[in-house]
């Protein structure tokens, strides 16, 4: 057990310590299991290879960050969207991007028992800020968002007031 590259299931042994039995252990073992943001555009994910990069100072929006290291994903790179969304600016991957380049990171889950709109308030914050046009306002108020439309950039996350969008990130083989 003392090889670095090999990581206990800290999933398992909560289970067999009996961390399953209480709130409190229940939502550590979450915390540590849980994604927590889609990773960076061009970061491959497949390859269980984790370059020694400095992923937080690559990106000049500030929202990429590490998996902490008692995470099962511990040192991986994803997108922080409560504090801004991506701007494909291609900082990260060290080339730039054209408007046609920008990768499908994520689609965008609304939340409609916390959006104001859905809740008779007049509310486009998210609209105003979705560059790809996949969140519109119905005829009544409501706001949808188109799933093959959204990119997953998280523009609409860090701006929305009553916190209601999220971006799920893909699986793999989702496109």
């Amino acid at each position: 057990m003392n090889d670095p590259e090999v990581r206990p299931d800290a999933a398992r042994r909560g289970f067999l310590t009996g961390k399953f039995l209480t709130e409190q252990g229940r939502q550590e073992v979450r915390a540590r299991t849980e994604v927590m943001g889609p990773p960076p555009p061009w970061f491959d994910v497949k390859s269980n290879h984790v370059p020694s990069v400095n992923w937080e100072q690559r990106c000049p929006q500030g929202i990429i960050r590490t998996y902490p290291q008692d995470h099962r994903r511990a040192g991986e790179p994803y997108l922080d969207f409560f504090i801004a969304g991506c701007t494909f600016c291609g900082l990260c991957a060290d080339r730039p991007v054209a408007g046609d380049d920008r990768p499908r990171m994520g689609r965008a889950l609304l939340d409609t028992s916390r959006c104001l709109a859905h809740n008779g308030v007049i509310c486009v914050t998210c609209v105003v800020r979705c560059d790809a046009r996949a969140i519109q306002r119905g005829p009544r108020g409501a706001v949808t968002v188109d799933e093959h439309g959204c990119i997953g950039c998280g523009a609409c996350v860090a701006p929305c007031p009553a916190s209601a969008i999220r971006v799920q990130p893909l699986t793999l083989g989702e496109t």
